[in-house]
């Protein structure tokens, strides 16, 4: 059985655990990636660490952020093509 991690959809016929690994190692790479760079990932990540938190709780509440955020972006994206799809006529 596997621990720790996302929720993971076992409703998706299509792939489910892959595809949440996968969901799960790209929000990864994108959290080390900010906390490398300058910018709001890695003032967040450094606010989190002087607020008392170790680095891993840090880097978790990094990922949860970026998850959020990625989130709405596609949830946005989703919503304005769903708006200007043009019917089919029957």
């Amino acid at each position: 059985m596997r621990q720790g991690g996302g929720p993971t959809n076992l409703s998706n016929p299509d792939g489910g655990l892959a595809e949440t690994a996968s969901s799960n190692a790209a929000v990864h790479r994108i959290a080390i990636t900010q906390t490398r760079l300058d910018g709001l990932g890695k003032a967040y990540y450094e606010k989190r660490l002087n607020a008392g938190d170790s680095k891993p709780e840090a880097l978790r509440c990094l990922k949860r952020r970026l998850s959020r955020i990625v989130y709405r972006c596609l949830q946005t994206d989703h919503t304005a093509r769903a708006g200007t799809c043009i019917q089919a006529a029957a």
